[in-house]
């Protein structure tokens, strides 16, 4: 492998690194392709990594409605796939005209619940394949008043996903240096 390719790996790497360790909780997701007849249904699955939920704190992840509509099955799963019953999961669809975000929140009602698995079925409408979201974390009280905001940013693509794009930029850096050595062999 190339120093180039070597260092730029590094700086990746570093970056990922700085991002998870700024934030209370690591948001990681996956988005799959649903349907083949419908090419604009996906499902993002999120992971909540370094954080654990107490009774009333929320899990919010909005959808902006130039990019989504139709949000649907929304779920917090246990490790089995089957539904967490710790969790009040709510969609709110996102409002085109008035231009409102749309919301997947799912409410813890226990301390310590079992799940941080979520998922949730929309119709993308830009272009490719959708990307990172704003998440918060949030403190409400009994009567479902906002107190704090215990964590904010974007979500993260799954380690998987980042494993791959190294991969590729590696195999772009070899390929890269093999061009170079066979177009101008060394001379003795």
């Amino acid at each position: 492998m190339s120093v180039g390719v070597a260092r730029i790996s590094l700086f990746c790497c570093a970056l990922l690194l700085c991002s998870a360790v700024s934030q209370a909780a690591v948001i990681l997701y996956q988005v799959v392709p649903i349907s083949p007849s419908d090419p604009t249904l996906f499902r993002y699955t999120y992971s909540v990594r370094d954080f654990v939920f107490m009774a009333n704190q929320e899990f919010d992840v909005q959808f902006s409605p130039d990019l989504a509509a139709n949000l649907q099955n929304g779920q917090a799963t246990l490790e089995d796939g089957s539904p967490s019953p710790d969790f009040d999961v709510r969609l709110f669809q996102p409002n085109n005209p008035s231009g409102l975000h749309g919301d997947f929140t799912a409410l813890a009602k226990t301390d310590s619940p079992s799940t941080t698995t979520f998922s949730v079925d929309f119709n993308y409408l830009g272009l490719g394949i959708p990307g990172m979201q704003a998440f918060s974390i949030n403190q409400f009280d009994q009567s479902h008043q906002l107190l704090s905001t215990l964590a904010a940013g974007s979500t993260a693509p799954e380690p998987a996903s980042f494993a791959l794009f190294s991969l590729a930029l590696a195999a772009c850096g070899i390929r890269r240096a093999r061009r170079r050595k066979t177009a101008r062999p060394d001379l003795p």
